[in-house]
């Protein structure tokens, strides 16, 4: 699925804004729940995984690889995407910085794109390096003396 951002999916956070100036974004994830549907794209500031509010965004192209599977989530929400992001613990060994889920990822975003026609760069989401406790803290706002 290709959308495109027609509103700030959190205007809280200002810097956010730069969705308004990618288009398209590709999505590789969905999820329905309760209260609301949201969908997996990549940041384009950091190239990080995000998830936004649906509602925020527009559809240019619907079309989701015949490979995406189907799960239920906590016993009322449900997912469609690729099943190597369902896997247990691909999560975790991904922002744990683990290189073989960073060249899943890489991997399964790469067929995402060619699917939809898209070029996609090589490496595009490369493993960082760690971020220490003191990043950490600082990129979530948490001022430590």
């Amino acid at each position: 699925m290709i959308v495109e951002c027609i509103s700030n999916p959190y205007p809280e956070n200002a810097e956010l804004e730069v969705l308004l100036k990618v288009k398209p974004q590709v999505v590789f994830g969905i999820y329905f729940e309760t209260e609301k549907t949201k969908i997996s794209l990549i940041d384009p500031e950091d190239n990080e995984p995000m998830v936004c509010d649906f509602a925020c965004f527009n559809i240019v192209d619907s079309k989701i690889p015949e490979e995406w599977v189907i799960s239920r989530v906590h016993e009322v929400n449900y997912s469609i995407k690729p099943i190597e992001f369902q896997c247990p613990g691909f999560w975790d060994n991904f922002y744990d910085y683990d290189e073989e889920a960073r060249e899943i990822f890489d991997d399964v975003m790469r067929k995402i794109h060619l699917f939809h026609g898209l070029a996609y760069p090589e490496k595009k989401v490369k493993a960082p390096s760690k971020p220490t406790a003191q990043q950490l803290l600082k990129k979530y706002g948490i001022e430590v003396d």
